[in-house]
This record gives C-alpha cells, sequence and structure tokens, in this order.
C-alpha cells in the first residue's frame, strides 16, 4: 500500500492549509490600539468622582474606533508622560496640536477634526485684547497645568511686563477675576463656559485670542501607520464630532 502522508504534493497541501488557517485568524483578531490623553483638557473642568477629567474627546476617540474596525484600550497621564509615552512608542494614538516636535516620531492627520479657542475674559469696564501685544504690561490669571502651546515663551519673557498669577482651578481663576485679584484670565473656551454658567459673574466679557485646532496623531511604529491613518481620516469624516462632544454654548457672556 502506497504512504501518502510524507509526499511532496500532501506537504504542500498541508503547509498551504495552514498559512490560509493562519490568515483566517489573524483576519478574525480585533485590531487593538492604545489611546493616550492627559490628566488636564482644554474641553472640560469637569471631573468624575474618582477625580478623573470627564475628557469629551475619549467619546470622540471610542466611536471613531469602534467606526474603524479597532479595540480601543483608554490611557490617562499627566501631560509630560503622555508625552514621552507617545514619543517612545508606548502608546500609538493622541489628539493634539501641531507641534513640530512631534514629527520624527508621529504622523499627523492632514485635516483637524475640531478646534476650540483661547480666550482673554475681563470685565467690561477694561480694554479688549485683540492679539497678545495688547497683554503687554497687564495682570493675568492663568491656570496651572496648561503649556499654552506658542503662547508660553512670550508669557514668560520678562520684556513683555507681564504680571502672572497662576491657579489649580477654572473656578479659582474667576474667583480671582471677580475679587479683582487681576485684570484678565486666559483660559480655553468651553471650560470657561462651564464655570460662568455654574457661578456668572456680572460684566465679564471674552476677547477671542487664538483658535486651537487639534489633529489625529498616531506613532509611526504602529504596523502600517500611514495606511491606518488613511483609514482613521476616512473614519472621522464620516462621524459628527459636534453631536458626540456635545459641549455647552456660551450663555450670556459676549465678545466686546
Amino acid at each position: 500500500m502506497t504512504r501518502l502522508c510524507n509526499t511532496p504534493r500532501v506537504r504542500l497541501i498541508t503547509a498551504f492549509c495552514a498559512f490560509v488557517g493562519a490568515l483566517s485568524c489573524f483576519a478574525s483578531e480585533p485590531r487593538s490600539i492604545r489611546y493616550i490623553y492627559p490628566d488636564q483638557v482644554v474641553f472640560t473642568a469637569e471631573r468624575d468622582a474618582d477625580g478623573r477629567v470627564k475628557n469629551p474627546l475619549v467619546k470622540v476617540a471610542m466611536a471613531l474606533f469602534e467606526h474603524a474596525g479597532y479595540d480601543l484600550r483608554v490611557l490617562q497621564y499627566p501631560a509630560a508622560r503622555m508625552f514621552k509615552h507617545l514619543e517612545e512608542g508606548d502608546a500609538d494614538f493622541a489628539f493634539l496640536v501641531k507641534a513640530p516636535g512631534f514629527d520624527e516620531c508621529c504622523l499627523f492627520s492632514k485635516k483637524p477634526f475640531t478646534s476650540t479657542e483661547l480666550r482673554v475674559y475681563h470685565k467690561q469696564s477694561k480694554r479688549p485684547i485683540k492679539t497678545e501685544q495688547d497683554l503687554i504690561g497687564q495682570s493675568l490669571i492663568t491656570l496651572r497645568g496648561y503649556s499654552y502651546g506658542p503662547l508660553k515663551p512670550f508669557l514668560n519673557h520678562a520684556e513683555n511686563r507681564l504680571t502672572l498669577s497662576p491657579t489649580a482651578t477654572h473656578e479659582s481663576a474667576f474667583a480671582m477675576l471677580e475679587r479683582g485679584r487681576a485684570d484678565y484670565v486666559l483660559n480655553y473656551k468651553h471650560p470657561s463656559i462651564e464655570v460662568l454658567l455654574k457661578q456668572p459673574i456680572e460684566d465679564v466679557v471674552f476677547s477671542p485670542l487664538r483658535e486651537i485646532k487639534l489633529y489625529m496623531v498616531l506613532n509611526k511604529r504602529y504596523p502600517n501607520a500611514k495606511q491606518v491613518m488613511a483609514e482613521l481620516e476616512r473614519a472621522m469624516s464620516e462621524l459628527d464630532v459636534d453631536a458626540i462632544m456635545d459641549l455647552p454654548k456660551d450663555s450670556a457672556q459676549i465678545k466686546p
């Protein structure tokens, strides 16, 4: 009787079946991605019962990766550690402003997917702030934990004669403004709206200083990073980001 179990043809068929089976198994496994965000964000001041920031961008990430077919793992770290994890590939993905320092390690989406405003709040009796140059020589309340991006060198430059009063929370920043501890508050749009809706201050207005655009950021070490970013860009274009974030709107606070 002829033995067929070890003929070249049988070995070839067996190897092919094993290869197809491995591909099938690989295709059926969910793709996973590690999304990281800082413990202080520009879209909210609210925190949960455990003290973790209620970041509306997490909802966007969950919707995005579900739509794109990825299994999502969410990580939160202080900003400095977050950037380090992203640069070193210990995290895969984030939502960030465009920063030249990340070009070497990461891909940025071609377009921003949302934006917010950096604002200067003040009493109506004070001079409106239209550009950062208008802040020269002024007293300014700032929030600890925010770098304020490209505005940071201006704020810290001695020649600009800024009197800075850092504080820990959005609530305390506006309480200081109400008590006259300084003339201006430098803060982001939505945390400010949240605070002023709960604790209105008479005659407070704002001047928009800068638009802050956010991009998707993917570490280049992620497998097929360019192709994955293209998938994510396509998936993001099909989402209603504003509806997902559901951010508060301005109330009586008006631009001067």
